[in-house]
């Protein structure tokens, strides 16, 4: 709870805390799994505090049980561990279907045990817990064509487990392992436990697209790297962050937690991790409209450029840069003691995220990459919806939203909204919005089409800024549906324009 009140404290956003285990031994109260042991009176009330404050709370664990569990002997006696197809393994040490000092698996390829394993989850369930770590699913050496099945078969039981208790809520599952259908559960892989390591780091990009052109949209990483193989280095966890800001799971995590806070370092990594928390969560509307795409159309949200581009044979392995959706370009710092870095640009117009220059693509470019900045770049044509800043993802769609505008020739985005937290949007409660942009050399028009769908998700009298790219100031700014709009030129390469009311047509001439 100190630590979830030191991330508010702090103004640093957040939404969610894993609680460790020690994967299934004798010590504490995790023994196996946190609720083996009798939970102590206090800790639902520990849940609700971090609740409270805007955290979610995940547990985690291997699935394994530790001789000296007081579920081992019910597991053994229902057959329920994998172990005993292994006769000649010892009692303790590790063998094909053992872990660390002789803890055994558990046949989850047995339905009857998973629902076994899920009722004994039941408690922290109670308790308030809102997701689980799945971790160690590989662990099993079990013969070929099962081993990779292994933890798909738990993460099933998971599912149904909560499909049943929790039928309204949609289920998180972080697992390290998996196969073809783990989306289907609500799994959420991760790289595994990486090197601390700049080599490392890169290799994640390609990992990371990889999976999702394999049909699983949702992955993440380790951010920082889980292993110290090198000393620990504030310009690795820095440029890992920034990447991972852009992934689809974003979690920091590492052998040594404490060195993966947004303050580990110092005040300075502090500043600039936060520009990136802020800017996650600025995003969300897009975000979120992304992870819809991927469930309607199947497109990860990581997308390789060769998907913006096929024709062009610089793209078709290229894994240095990629997209976040369609129109951002994220090019991640893999090398330590670069300021500078070199992108190759798909073909089009495309926009610096952070000074509005004007690029050509089909070409490379090198641009300015301080420690503080991401090199990071916007399609011409792009309407991008950004919320304010916030310390955790709202349940609701934010009051104000700003939709960033980058003018070129006829362009559209629908942004998607749900309730966040239900499965309700499985019965079409969820609510698109659709913008369009038509732009010429003399001025463009902007439109905010009415919504469609449940609008009970949409808070009342929402208001919309345009942030429109336009390196001069406007001749005129017109609504022609009502109202009059404030707007205001930054000076530099931003013009905002305030929309009273919505829908709206909004006209400018340069």
């Amino acid at each position: 709870a100190a630590l979830g009140a030191e991330f508010r404290a702090r103004n640093l956003p957040c939404d969610g805390l894993i609680l460790l285990s020690t994967y299934g031994d004798a010590r504490g109260w995790n023994r196996g799994v946190g609720h083996l042991e009798p939970l102590d009176p206090e800790f639902a009330a520990f849940v609700a505090r971090l609740h409270a404050i805007g955290l979610r709370v995940v547990t985690h664990e291997y699935p394994v049980l530790h001789h000296a569990s007081p579920l081992h002997a019910e597991a053994a006696g229902n057959g329920y561990l994998l172990a005993e197809a292994y006769p000649d393994v010892p009692p303790a040490g590790r063998g094909p279907a053992t872990y660390h000092d002789g803890q055994r698996y558990l046949d989850f390829a047995r339905a009857e045990v998973g629902a076994w394993w899920w009722d004994r989850h039941r408690a922290l369930h109670a308790a308030g817990i809102d997701g689980w770590w799945l971790d160690g699913g590989e662990g099993p050496q079990l013969p070929a064509g099962t081993h990779n099945r292994y933890d798909l078969a738990r993460q099933a039981a998971f599912a149904a487990g909560e499909a049943r208790d929790r039928p309204a809520r949609r289920p998180f599952l972080l697992c390290r392992s998996g196969g073809a259908g783990m989306q289907h559960h609500g799994a959420v892989p991760w790289s595994g436990d990486t090197n601390n390591s700049f080599a490392t780091l890169e290799g994640q990009i390609a990992t990371g697209l990889n999976l999702g052109l394999s049909g699983v949209p949702f992955w993440g990483t380790d951010i920082g790297g889980y292993y110290p193989t090198l000393p620990e280095d504030a310009e690795l966890f820095i440029r890992w962050f920034q990447f991972g800001a852009f992934t689809p799971l974003f979690r920091a995590h590492g052998r040594n937690w404490r060195m993966r806070l947004p303050w580990s370092y110092g005040t300075e990594t502090e500043a600039i991790i936060r520009r990136y928390l802020d800017l996650r969560y600025r995003l969300m509307p897009y975000t979120y409209t992304l992870a819809w795409q991927a469930h309607r159309f199947g497109l990860p949200l990581m997308r390789p450029l060769v998907l913006h581009d096929p024709d062009d044979p610089q793209l078709w392995d290229m894994a240095s840069a990629y997209l976040w959706g369609d129109d951002l370009l994220v090019a991640p710092v893999t090398r330590a003691g670069a300021t500078r870095w070199p992108v190759y640009l798909p073909r089009g117009e495309w926009h610096d995220f952070w000074t509005g220059e004007r690029h050509g693509g089909g070409r490379a470019v090198e641009v300015a990459a301080p420690l503080d900045r991401l090199p990071l770049f916007v399609r011409a044509g792009a309407i991008i919806p950004m919320a304010p800043p916030q310390a955790h993802a709202l349940p609701a769609g934010p009051q104000e939203l700003t939709l960033r505008v980058h003018p070129a020739g006829r362009s559209a985005f629908e942004l998607y909204e749900d309730d966040g937290e239900t499965r309700a949007w499985q019965r079409g409660a969820g609510v698109t919005t659709r913008f369009t942009c038509d732009a010429t050399d003399a001025g463009l028009t902007f439109r905010i089409d009415a919504p469609s769908g449940d609008l009970s998700l949409l808070p009342p009298h929402r208001r919309y800024t345009l942030a429109v790219h336009a390196p001069r100031p406007p001749r005129a700014v017109r609504l022609h549906t009502g109202g009059t709009p404030g707007w205001q030129h930054d000076g530099d390469h931003t013009l905002h324009v305030a929309v009273p009311s919505h829908p709206a047509e909004v006209s400018i001439e340069w």
